[in-house]
């Protein structure tokens, strides 16, 4: 199992391209997206139970 930490506003100032995990589709061994925020409103949700990822916060 690996983890991955990331936090977009402190860690992507402009300097880091998104565009290789942008597509969940992609992503095939993934099946957890965790949001360290209230909400979770940034992730498509839709996007992730099509492709069996379950996302909390």
């Amino acid at each position: 199992m690996n983890i991955v930490v990331t936090d977009g506003y402190t860690v992507n100032g402009g300097d880091l391209d998104w565009g290789p995990i942008s597509a969940l589709a992609h992503l095939t061994k993934l099946k957890f997206i965790g949001v360290l925020a209230t909400r979770y409103n940034t992730i498509d949700t839709s996007a992730a139970a099509a492709f069996g990822i379950a996302v909390s916060n």
